[in-house]
């Protein structure tokens, strides 16, 4: 009995399933990168807006032009406190 047409048949799926593997290995890991890359651009995304705000607040503070609804911006809706800075101290009323 010839076994060459065996082993050749038998070599040629062993290395195209390891071709596959491979591929597939590839290609997942490809995904998973491009998945990472857009979680972190929204993470950064919304880090800066967060910094835009935070300094647009401390400006209004400093120019002493704030009144906030510092109850919404916590989730507490139904408080309110403004503050204008004086010459020598800050002065805030909450209702």
């Amino acid at each position: 009995m010839d076994w060459t047409p065996l082993l050749s048949t038998l070599t040629g799926a062993v290395i195209g399933i390891a071709a596959t593997v491979i591929a597939d290995r590839n290609r997942w890991r490809r995904e998973e990168a491009r998945h990472a890359l857009e979680v972190r651009r929204e993470v950064y995304t919304k880090y800066v807006s967060a910094l835009k705000a935070a300094g647009e607040e401390i400006r209004a503070v400093a120019l002493g032009d704030h009144s906030v609804d510092a109850g919404a911006a916590h989730g507490f809706p139904h408080r309110r406190v403004a503050c204008r800075l004086g010459h020598a101290a800050v002065a805030c009323a909450g209702g």
